[in-house]
């Protein structure tokens, strides 16, 4: 099996919106049996874009609008702090110095 067949994995996601509810447990699983290096974590106060702060007064107002309808939209920052750093290690530790 070639590197290229084990490239790394990250995966965060939110979950409150309820779509794929438990997708991360099962790709977890699934990296873990082909033993792919991987960070996969489900944050379950947040929807789908937990991560993304738009409230300030450049958000388009329909996105505020369809947020309220929708769910799942709303940032956490909680959440949206610790994904960020996640992520930010997980790069660092596979792209740092060309590893």
């Amino acid at each position: 099996m070639s590197p290229w067949d084990l490239t790394p994995a990250s995966s965060t996601r939110g979950s409150a919106t309820q779509l794929g509810f438990l997708a991360a447990a099962r790709l977890d699983g699934i990296l873990a049996t082909l033993e792919i290096d991987h960070d996969v974590k489900e944050y379950s106060d947040g929807g789908h874009s937990f991560m993304n702060d738009h409230r300030d007064e450049k958000t388009p107002w329909l996105f505020a609008v369809m947020g309220r309808f929708t769910g799942g939209i709303d940032f956490v920052e909680p959440s949206a702090l610790d994904a960020s750093g996640r992520i930010v290690a997980f790069f660092e530790r596979h792209l740092r110095d060309g590893a």
